[in-house]
């Protein structure tokens, strides 16, 4: 058997609002856990649209900083949207991060592996 709900739909939307859909501080709201936030998102239709929202919202002004910066002359933020803009559409490609690992002076990297025989 199931167990009851602690929390309407309506509840849970509430809370998120002004979030920035970040889970703990819908959690910290509601007093639960972020599991417990993250679970209603997964059954709720309607609360996964209210915290993709937030979560837009919360890019939208991350974007309008970075257009800020830019205008006030940032090289960095400049360069930034330089590389993630899609220079015909204008579409946001998001970063890769990637690291590179290389052994002495740029050759090729060595990686041991060593198994301790001790279990503790």
């Amino acid at each position: 058997m199931g167990r009851n709900k602690e929390f309407t739909a309506q509840e849970i939307i509430k809370a998120m609002k002004g979030t920035g859909g970040i889970l703990s501080v819908v959690a910290e709201k509601l007093d639960c856990s972020s599991k417990t936030v993250q679970n209603y998102i997964k059954e709720y239709p309607t609360i996964k649209e209210a915290w993709i929202s937030e979560r837009l919202r919360l890019r939208s002004a991350a974007e309008l900083t970075i257009a800020n910066h830019v205008k006030n002359g940032n090289l960095k933020a400049a360069m930034f949207i330089v590389n993630q803009l899609d220079p015909e559409t204008g579409e946001f490609t998001p970063p890769m991060m990637r690291n590179e690992i290389s052994g002495p002076d740029g050759g090729p990297a060595v990686f041991v592996v060593r198994y301790d025989d001790k279990v503790e």
